[in-house]
């Protein structure tokens, strides 16, 4: 800055020079304030609407054209998904995109492009079975120098529009062209929020994205129900509360427990183009991660036992036949049972593993079950086994249907395990009973046997996970296994020597 004393002892030439140069700093100055100002609105009127393409909609609409008109509005940048990034308002907006292409060549370079008759140019090539205009008018949309895309008119007559209606809309196609200009990066932005929110969505686990300070800048889905991020911050748990603390600090893998759930987390730096680093953290259900282990254990434990107590009634029935010498109808009734055994081991092979049951969320396939009928029909399977053994059955199941919300698949699994216990810790010519009852909670049954008994030791070992019973006591270690996925409980009442009662209790689903 000079002080007056300085301006005076300038020459004219030297005075018109600053005169200039304060002229052309000025136009600068004006011309960055309107940038700063234009996109300030353009950023504010983006922030006020549900949406960018609500904004751009918005924009199209205002636009001052005929009932006879549509309008369209095409940016030259695509999208992240390469699509094109296009807006038409008024009579078949959408019919005439296909000439887009067309009319932006046709405008080239040029400030405006008038055609009051397209009868009269030959260089647009109509789509015979869509609509065409008479006539088109169209404006090149500019920022900082440079075209972002074009406004175009399309009229069903020719000569829609005057030379004053076409300074209006130019005009006004200046106001909104820095706003667009803006627009077309802040939709790519959009859509990529969209498409990481919609990826991460899609996860089965908790993943929280946090900036370099540790809060949370995005979510997904399974992460606000896991941690209750929607609930206020003294509703929350000490766990949750804990982690959101520490996040900052977390190392690389970590683990944590929320609602008596274990969780593995694993901590991944995140560097975004002109930001702070960030951080993202995924977390493993350990918790459901075992109970899948442990599913698959019984259901495969069950399906292998299954097998090979279906081979063996195949086996008896077999032995039976011969043993009888000629076919009779009663040989023919036991070739039956053979036919309808293997069958059966086809039928529940595919059940129990079937896709629906391989799905972590999807161990249970609900329907009401008649357990009356459901153990009536296991002990009829068990017919040729009981002959061998000579044992009787004594069954007290209530007489009347007893209902129950459970999986009709995984209760016949649990009372096959148990008959076949029962059946082979029985003594010869002794007594099996079942009991079935209604309890407060839900229905139970017990199976009872006269045989060799169980320890103490071996109970604790059933009821426990002590892999080494699995071998001796397979049957029950699968009956509570498959218990335990029912979401039921079982008790086993024993002494060496004087048999053992096995109380299985499943309850009624609300």
């Amino acid at each position: 800055m000079m002080d007056d004393n300085s301006l005076k002892k300038k020459g004219k030439l030297e005075l018109v020079s600053i005169v200039h140069d304060l002229l052309a700093k000025n136009k600068t100055l004006k011309k960055s304030l309107k940038f700063e100002k234009t996109k300030a609105t353009a950023l504010s009127a983006l922030n006020a609407s549900s949406s960018a393409t609500t904004f751009f909609k918005k924009i199209v609409e205002n636009f001052p054209i005929k009932p006879t008109s549509t309008l369209r509005l095409v940016l030259d940048s695509d999208d992240i998904l390469k699509n094109q990034i296009a807006e038409g308002h008024g009579v078949d907006s959408e019919s005439f995109s296909y000439l887009d292409q067309q009319v932006a060549e046709q405008l080239g370079g040029k400030y405006i492009l008038e055609v009051n008759d397209t009868s009269k140019i030959h260089n647009l090539v109509f789509d015979p079975e869509k609509p065409y205009p008479r006539s088109i008018y169209a404006f090149p949309l500019l920022f900082l120098e440079r075209k972002i895309g074009i406004v175009w008119i399309a009229d069903k007559n020719t000569k829609a529009y005057s030379a004053e209606d076409i300074a209006d809309i130019k005009t006004m196609v200046e106001e909104f062209e820095w706003s667009l200009g803006f627009l077309a990066d802040y939709l790519r932005t959009e859509q990529a929020r969209s498409v990481y929110l919609a990826a991460i969505d899609s996860a089965d686990d908790p993943i929280l994205l946090c900036d370099f300070s540790g809060t949370i800048v995005e979510s997904n889905q399974t992460a606000k129900k896991v941690f209750s991020l929607n609930v206020q911050e003294d509703k929350l748990g000490e766990d949750v509360l804990r982690l959101f603390s520490s996040l900052k600090n977390l190392p690389e893998r970590f683990t944590i427990t929320v609602d008596f759930a274990e969780y593995s987390g694993k901590k991944t730096k995140i560097k975004f183009q002109q930001s702070a680093v960030h951080y993202a953290y995924r977390f493993t259900n350990i918790t459901k991660e075992r109970e899948r282990e442990r599913y698959f254990e019984g259901v495969i434990g069950a399906l292998t036992h299954r097998i090979t107590g279906e081979l063996e009634n195949i086996n008896g029935f077999v032995s039976l036949a011969l043993a009888l010498g000629e076919l009779s109808s009663k040989q023919e009734k036991y070739l039956q049972k053979i036919a309808e055994a293997s069958e059966q081991i086809a039928s529940e092979s595919h059940d129990l593993l079937s896709v629906n049951r391989l799905k972590a969320e999807g161990f249970l396939s609900l329907s009401m079950v008649d357990l009356v009928g459901l153990i009536t029909n296991t002990v009829d399977r068990f017919a040729p086994v009981l002959t061998q053994k000579q044992l009787q059955i004594q069954m007290n199941l209530g007489g009347s249907p007893k209902m129950l919300l459970t999986d009709s698949g995984l209760v016949k699994q649990l009372l096959l395990n148990l008959m076949e216990s029962a059946a082979r810790d029985a003594s010869m010519g002794s007594e099996i009973e079942i009991i079935l009852h209604e309890e407060q909670n839900g229905l139970a049954f017990s199976i009872l046997d006269k045989g060799v008994g169980l320890s103490a030791p071996d109970i604790s070992a059933i009821l426990g996970n002590s892999a080494k019973v699995a071998e001796t006591h397979k049957n029950l270690y699968n009956a509570r296994i498959i218990t335990t996925l029912l979401l039921g409980s079982i008790e086993i009442d024993s002494q060496l020597g004087e048999g053992k009662k096995v109380k299985i209790l499943l309850k009624q689903i609300d």
